[in-house]
């Protein structure tokens, strides 16, 4: 795994770490995205969408230019589950 980023979620928050792998396999790719606390989870939670739709608009939408964060991840790093 390659860490992607690493920023505060918020004033009062810790950093978070951003994830990704993306492995081979026939006829495409498969890619896993993990966001998570720096300081450690107290708990782990698993998403999985469709074949059709990417997750990324599902569960960590980024909105370039924005002030406040529309990730429902690291809303959840923010709060101690690793994602």
């Amino acid at each position: 795994m390659k860490t992607i980023e690493r920023r505060a979620v918020d004033a009062q928050s810790t950093s978070i770490e951003r994830r990704s792998v993306e492995v081979p396999v026939p006829g495409g790719h498969l890619k896993a995205y993990s966001v998570r606390p720096s300081s450690g989870a107290v708990a782990t939670v698993v998403f999985v969408h469709g074949r059709t739709f990417p997750s990324v608009p599902d569960f960590d939408l980024q909105v370039p230019g924005a002030g406040a964060s529309f990730s429902f991840i690291e809303y959840l790093a923010h709060h101690s589950i690793d994602c």
